[in-house]
């Protein structure tokens, strides 16, 4: 395997000529080191890792990419259990506890993933949400008194929103959790590699991860397991220690390890260039544009998140306006982004209905430049009178 250290980072954005890219959120391109560290594993090690024969060297390199995962959060290798996406990742802790007969309590803001189970479309019995504040920080309160009801159970909160970048005290909530005798986990798909993540001082006992939120390939994900907590297998097979079946994805593994080792070494000079950015992006718009509201802005937030409402504004009306003008901001999620109803994220913040149609999400990288902030604000000054009325 080539050495990543020899060749330098190597995070250059890959040229996109017709856009400029607002939306890290819902993904983020692939570094070259990446796809160069993932191209011997689709070509001359392209052996399946479950058989006899698979050379050493392939082994040893998922064991690698395992280690890399790990040290992102401040784990061990084995408590690190690859999937295929943090949907995945997030219903197979959730459905543990489930088969067990356990309650699962779960704010109101959590990903579509997990959100799923209390909206009515795939209702599970046993899951119950929680209520949220303004700033969407979960109601402690309400929690205590739902987790009194049982002697045990799990709490999943979502580190960090994905829509709103609200970042939840995770280190308060695991100390009410674990005081009232039941188990934590939390999406942490938004929060690893743009905060630090560490699991030994915030003990969390599951966590889960996804690859292409920072800089990694699609259709890998993790789930991180303290040693004392159990999981029932979504996908039964003799793989991953017995608690996800499949083939492993081995290029994918690969490049999940190096996007993680990458964003383990540039953390600090990476979020501190996109804070720098939003910055420079939130004074505009709040110059630009005087009765726009920033939803969370009163709680801590990803460095990189914007999700900003415009009074009277037809949200997607302004994102199909601004994507002819080559500039790529959403709605929201981007596992919602067909939806006829808006966020449920705001919602659950109190936002009305009508301004919720009216906010969009602006999540930055530090692969975007000052030159694109001036050009996103100048756009939407143009693009928000269109959209409205």
């Amino acid at each position: 395997m080539a050495s990543l250290e020899s060749k330098g980072s190597q995070t250059t954005r890959p040229p996109d000529r017709m856009h400029t890219y607002f939306d890290h959120n819902a993904t983020t391109p692939v570094l070259p080191a990446v796809i160069e560290a993932m191209e011997p594993f689709l070509q001359d090690q392209w052996y399946n890792p479950s058989s006899h024969y698979c050379p050493q060297p392939i082994l040893d390199a998922i064991e690698v990419a395992r280690q890399r995962v790990a040290n992102l959060i401040g784990g061990s290798a084995e408590n690190i259990l690859f999937t295929s996406c943090a949907t995945e990742s997030n219903q197979t802790v959730i459905r543990s506890f489930l088969d067990g007969g356990l309650p699962v309590l779960v704010t109101a803001v959590e990903h579509s993933s997990v959100q799923c189970f209390t909206d009515g479309k795939y209702p599970l019995d046993g899951v119950q949400a929680v209520g949220v504040d303004q700033d969407g920080q979960m109601d402690l309160v309400q929690l205590g008194d739902r987790m009194a009801r049982h002697p045990t159970g799990l709490v999943s909160c979502i580190w960090a929103n994905n829509e709103t970048g609200v970042v939840s005290p995770v280190a308060e909530i695991i100390e009410a959790v674990k005081s009232a005798g039941w188990f934590f986990h939390s999406d942490a798909v938004q929060a690893a590699g743009k905060l630090k993540v560490d699991v030994k001082k915030t003990p969390a006992d599951y966590l889960c991860l996804s690859a292409h939120k920072i800089y990694g390939p699609k259709g890998i994900a993790a789930i991180y397991r303290s040693r004392e907590c159990q999981i029932t297998p979504l996908i039964c097979g003799s793989q991953e220690q017995g608690l996800r079946g499949g083939t492993e994805a081995v290029a994918s593994i690969i490049g999940f390890g190096v996007a993680a080792l990458v964003a383990k070494e540039e953390h600090d000079s990476r979020a501190g260039s996109v804070e720098l950015l939003r910055q420079q992006l939130e004074s505009g718009l709040r110059r630009e544009f005087p009765r726009g509201r920033i939803n969370g802005i009163g709680a801590e937030r990803l460095p990189n998140t914007t999700s900003i409402t415009f009074p009277g504004c037809d949200a997607d009306a302004l994102a199909l306006i601004l994507a002819q003008r080559g500039l790529l901001v959403s709605t929201g999620s981007a596992c919602k982004s067909s939806a006829q109803t808006p966020s449920h994220v705001l919602l659950a913040m109190g936002v009305s209905y009508e301004d919720a149609s009216s906010t969009i999400r602006i999540s930055l990288s530090h692969l975007n430049a000052p030159d694109e902030i001036a050009a996103l604000i100048q756009g939407l000054e143009e693009a928000v009178p269109l959209a409205s009325g």
